[in-house]
């Protein structure tokens, strides 16, 4: 043996961020990433969330991974975003496809709560993706003001064969609770 060769690698520090489940916050430490000179950000788990780091940085040198976010503009046109886990409109064409092949429906009743991301891009890739022969009819709420007065009597006069419900399983839970109602 002549020598021993090194290679020198580069140090990794791993440096954790709470966004406390808050756009605002995550936009205030995408920031902070920013100017902390980071080249990679694995994490935020929410679309809304994901979504508000795009104007942050998406025209930055910094590669972005996010686990859960689903919504579609997270990586269109941004080459350095990515998603680990499949899209709203991929996710919502392939729930409609399947339900309106096993279920026959005539009627869907789709439930959006205006405030996610994830629910509205989920909603509208259903929506598009169902038969023109099928009618449907939308319900739109805000997050914490679902009217369960309003939705019961919806539910009452469009008597929908399908319920869609992109939402939280809280809120998701209200509403078949409604329906079966």
């Amino acid at each position: 043996m002549t020598g021993v060769q090194t290679c020198a690698l580069p140090i990794f520090s791993l440096v954790t961020y709470d966004n406390q489940g808050e756009v605002k916050k995550t936009v205030e430490l995408g920031e902070l990433i920013l100017n902390s000179k980071a080249k990679i950000l694995i994490g935020i788990s929410k679309s809304n969330q994901a979504l508000s780091l795009i104007p942050v940085l998406a025209d930055q040198d910094i590669i972005f991974m996010t686990p859960m976010a689903t919504h579609d503009e997270i990586t269109l046109g941004h080459p350095n975003f990515f998603r680990t886990t499949f899209s709203d409109s991929l996710q919502a064409k392939s729930l409609a496809d399947f339900s309106i092949k096993q279920f026959n429906p005539k009627k869907v009743m789709i439930c959006t709560n205006l405030d996610t991301a994830h629910s509205v891009g989920l909603s509208a890739s259903f929506k598009s993706a169902v038969s023109s022969a099928t009618r449907v009819s939308e319900v739109k709420y805000l997050s914490g003001a679902l009217d369960k007065k309003a939705l019961l009597e919806q539910l009452k006069t469009f008597k929908p064969d399908l319920i869609f419900i992109p939402d939280y399983v809280n809120t998701a839970t209200e509403i078949v609770r409604l329906a079966y109602a």
